[in-house]
């Protein structure tokens, strides 16, 4: 019963880590995303001018598909299809590219012009409003337009060229049953390029441009800097006819000479003459210096007294320590046994 319940628990364990890595997996792995022009639009004239040229188309339909639009159609774009003679045929099922179902779509799609009654004329102009609706509703978009020419394209800004292109080669593509095909493309709800292909000839596609990048975030004001006050400027003097404003010029013109010469004024006037004589610097001769003590002489006879009065201090402190020298070596020494009998308490 143990070894029963064990070996269970061993096997619902790999099936939860199976799970969890499968999990993991699918949240891992990235999602398809589109990458490409996103959405694509053909449009097949089916006037009966282009029953004749049906086997054109059905070969410029195939090189289509099979070179993927020269590259340019990817996994996940949106095919749409319209047919129209007098009016619009939507009835063919929008699909999304996938290369793996190429084949199918594109069988489809040709067995869908051949069941095309191409008995009538076609009035091209009925595409005008809803194609540029469609336009305005999407980010990007690719008109394939498959026709014979006869009818005058309007509303978009390379009508004039269009309908030219088609006057010119009408009789060509008529004499050898193929089509004209117009390739318009257009981004962010706009027209963006048009070109005029000739098949059997390879499309040429024109470029979208790249995508506008995403809105940056507002950037504080820049501080206000307050320029500093300008030099000053010399005045404007006009002297005869002649106006300048260089400084040098205008004191060298601007001062005239006079008519009679200064006086002249003396700015240090002599001084009155007086009855004392003139003093001259005297200058003694400095000696050098030697280990003689000089005498100082006083400076003034306050200085002199202050002297003798330190001397003669000095003189007195001398004679006094001289004196007491003297005295102290005439003093007759007593003997020891004088000295304790004069101590002697005992004695009357």
């Amino acid at each position: 019963m143990k070894l029963h319940r064990q070996k269970l628990i061993r096997v619902s364990a790999g099936w939860l880590f199976a799970l969890l890595a499968l999990l993991v997996f699918s949240a891992s792995s990235p999602a398809q995303t589109n990458t490409g022009g996103g959405r694509w639009l053909l449009v097949f004239d089916a006037a009966s001018t282009m029953k004749n040229r049906l086997p054109a188309t059905e070969a410029a339909v195939k090189h289509f598909f099979s070179t993927r639009a020269d590259g340019q159609l990817e996994t996940g774009d949106s095919v749409g299809v319209w047919v129209f003679d007098r009016e619009i045929n939507a009835r063919f099922p929008t699909f999304t590219w996938m290369p793996e179902q190429a084949a199918e779509s594109v069988s489809n799609l040709v067995a869908f012009l051949h069941r095309q009654p191409y008995q009538t004329e076609s009035q091209i102009k009925i595409l005008q409003t809803p194609l540029n609706r469609i336009v305005a509703d999407s980010q990007r978009l690719t008109v394939v337009l498959f026709t014979d020419g006869q009818g005058a394209i309007f509303g978009t800004p390379y009508d004039l060229g269009i309908n030219q292109t088609f006057r010119d080669g009408r009789g060509e593509r008529k004499k050898f049953r193929q089509p004209f095909i117009v390739i318009l493309r257009s981004q962010l709800g706009k027209f963006i390029g048009c070109t005029v292909n000739f098949p059997p000839g390879n499309l040429n596609l024109p470029a979208f441009p790249p995508p506008p990048e995403p809105p940056r975030p507002a950037t504080p004001p820049a501080p206000v800097v307050i320029a500093p006050s300008p030099a000053p400027v010399a005045s404007l003097v006009i002297v005869g006819t002649h106006v300048s404003t260089n400084a040098n010029d205008l004191a060298e013109k601007s001062v005239a000479a006079p008519a009679q010469p200064l006086p002249l004024v003396e700015t240090n006037p002599p001084s009155a003459p007086t009855n004392q004589p003139s003093v001259k610097a005297e200058v003694k001769p400095v000696l050098p210096p030697t280990n003689n003590i000089q005498p100082i002489a006083a400076s003034s006879a306050a200085t002199g007294q202050s002297g003798w009065l330190i001397y003669v201090a000095i003189g007195l402190l001398a004679l006094a320590l001289v004196a007491a020298v003297v005295l102290r070596a005439r003093r007759p020494e007593s003997s020891l046994i004088t000295t304790s009998m004069e101590d002697d308490s005992r004695k009357p």
